[in-house]
């Protein structure tokens, strides 16, 4: 911007000169023009590099952060299957002790069956020795 006004000051001195017929510092002036010319050439291309250089940097952080995204993204997925792995081993617990239930349950019933039939069998022999002592008492 400031090389820019010298720029169009020493063209306007150009002319001037160039109207008046100095030659020698016509020359000087054209000199300094061309020197001011490659100073803002040299300041565009440094600008430009910079701009690539801050598009790079940018580029490389979009990267970056869509690689940390991903990452979150499988470690979050890795998680919910071995939550979903421990859910189904603590299922296949509880169904294995359903089992264990049903069969204990099952064993309780028949050791109750086989006590009731005891007690039968115990009150029948009693009735027996009775009925054979009052026979006996009888006779």
């Amino acid at each position: 911007s400031d090389s820019l006004r010298k720029q169009d000051l020493l063209a306007d001195n150009c002319r001037v000169l160039e109207e008046s017929g100095s030659m020698t510092e016509l020359r000087m002036a054209k000199e300094e023009v061309l020197v001011l010319q490659k100073h803002i050439m040299a300041m565009q291309m440094e600008n430009q590099a910079e701009q690539e250089k801050h598009a790079h940097e940018m580029n490389e952080l979009r990267g970056i952060t869509k690689t940390r995204l991903d990452d979150a993204e499988l470690g979050k997925s890795h998680a919910l299957d071995e939550a979903e792995g421990v859910w189904r081993k603590h299922l296949g617990v509880i169904q294995s002790d359903m089992v264990l239930l049903r069969e204990s349950e099952r064993v309780a019933h028949d050791e109750n069956k086989a006590m009731r039939l005891s007690v039968d069998i115990m009150a029948t022999q009693l009735q027996a020795a009775n009925s054979e002592r009052e026979a006996a008492q009888a006779a």
